[in-house]
């Protein structure tokens, strides 16, 4: 990422050459996917119950998956583009000060995305 030097704000990211643009193609179909499913698994439970009679197992089950499917798939795509939430003390700051800033929001951020990994590993374990 190119950041201009008399710039708080990060820059919008080039383009990424070859297979790292396939690969944003394929985080974006899949977040498209997962978000189409959400959408449609809910809509086709209730129109085959109320044609049929029949409806899909563990369909709320699955939605709720899938839900959690679309945060963390959006959340990458989010990172990709730098759009995340971030502390916004940061953009106020200068010099070594938001430099100092930035790694305390970084390192938060991975201490807690480290325990949610942890909690989710634990989860799958049960």
């Amino acid at each position: 990422m190119i950041v201009p030097a008399n710039s708080a704000q990060p820059s919008i990211p080039q383009q990424l050459p070859g297979r790292a643009r396939a690969l944003d193609g394929v985080e974006n179909a899949a977040l498209a996917v997962v978000f189409a499913l959400t959408v449609v698994l809910p809509i086709a439970e209730i129109a085959l119950r109320a044609t049929l009679g029949i409806g899909i197992d563990g369909v709320s089950a699955l939605v709720q998956h899938l839900t959690l499917a679309l945060g963390m798939i959006g959340a990458a795509v989010a990172a990709r583009e730098e759009r995340l939430l971030s502390l916004a003390v940061v953009t106020m700051l200068k010099g070594r000060a938001a430099s100092m800033a930035r790694f305390a929001s970084g390192a938060i951020s991975a201490a807690v995305a480290a325990l949610l990994a942890f909690a989710a590993a634990d989860f799958v374990a049960i």
